[in-house]
């Protein structure tokens, strides 16, 4: 009961510094909004380290924390520079993804290349006419855009292995990153989204 309420109370407080962040951000307050950010990604990495630690688990061996870890790095590099902060998101989603492949007993992989492939032909419909104004970084886009939908890809044919809430849960997650980064994306080569920091968060 008391884990529960202090997982709660993170998550609420993590969300809470996220709608802060985007008020800071819209007022072009730049350095206290990346402070925000990254508090916000802090807590998120400071509860799944706790929660592993409460559960007699190492947080240093987990490949999720390096996962969150990298993140909260990427948040703050976001604000610095696009592509590298594009680029160490991708590379968190490795990490991810590697940790996965190597805790599964196996892998789908029809419905790996299948998902992949109708989601990455969504991605590329929308982002048609956005590729052009991206000039030389379209490449890194349509790399990180890869894995964050191989990401979402290999949850997802975990979860049609074994359907538990656990693997429902992960491969909702991703999907709603993958949004999510794609809406910033957008943002950052397109248009301008109604609603973005309710839309993002």
């Amino acid at each position: 009961m008391i884990t529960t309420f202090f997982s709660i109370s993170i998550l609420v407080l993590g969300m809470a510094v996220g709608f802060i962040y985007f008020i800071l951000k819209e007022n072009r307050m730049e350095r206290v909004s990346i402070l925000a950010k990254c508090t916000g990604s802090f807590l998120y990495v400071f509860l799944g380290a706790t929660s592993l630690v409460l559960y007699g688990q190492n947080p240093v061996s987990n490949y999720t924390i390096w996962f969150l870890l990298l993140c909260m790095i990427a948040d703050g590099l976001l604000e610095k520079s696009f592509i590298i902060g594009m680029f160490t998101f991708g590379v968190a989603h490795v990490v991810f993804i590697t940790g996965n492949i190597k805790n599964a007993a196996s892998v789908n992989i029809l419905v790996f290349f299948v998902s992949w492939a109708i989601v990455m032909a969504v991605s590329l419909m929308i982002f048609k006419r956005d590729l052009g104004r991206m000039k030389f970084q379209s490449l890194p886009f349509l790399i990180y855009a890869g894995v964050l939908i191989a990401d979402f890809a290999l949850c997802l044919s975990l979860a049609s292995l074994t359907v538990t809430s656990h693997n429902k849960l992960i491969s909702a997650g991703t999907l709603l990153f993958y949004i999510s980064d794609m809406m910033i994306a957008k943002e950052e080569f397109g248009k301008r989204i109604k609603s973005r920091p309710f839309m993002i968060m």
